[in-house]
């Protein structure tokens, strides 16, 4: 269910960044919003993204406008992604992963690590 929110936040952002041409607005309806800066989750809002950036967040489900793209996750909880401060994308563990260290490049140990990169983001991690 995370994995799924946080794609669906992805895709809002990335169909409303300008360069796209998709649509002037998204507008993520959320049943509940935990933003961990409020006193605790809020329910019923809108998000509003514009220029691939939530401009504001708004109380009850925001009416779209004609070209705006809605995001329906009324009976979903939307939160801010995950930060994990200490990973080795390069090192997660695999089947002979130490034998690995010892057979690869650098450059062939950066271009596996871009996998666990987005097994991690999808994962909600984003920083």
């Amino acid at each position: 269910m995370r994995k799924t929110m946080m794609v669906c936040i992805g895709m809002a952002m990335w169909f409303s960044s300008p360069q796209t041409g998709f649509a002037q607005r998204t507008i993520i309806h959320a049943g509940t919003l935990i933003d961990g800066t409020e006193g605790g989750p809020r329910q019923q809002v809108s998000l509003v993204i514009e220029s691939g950036k939530i401009g504001e967040v708004r109380a009850g489900y925001v009416k779209p406008e004609q070209n705006d793209t809605v995001v329906d996750l009324k009976s979903q909880a939307v939160m801010p992604g995950f930060i994990d401060m200490h990973t080795h994308l390069a090192s997660q563990t695999e089947r002979n992963a130490y034998l690995k260290r010892f057979q690869m490049y650098p450059a062939d140990r950066t271009l596996v690590a871009t996998r666990y990169l987005r097994s991690t983001l999808l994962a909600g991690f984003t920083t």
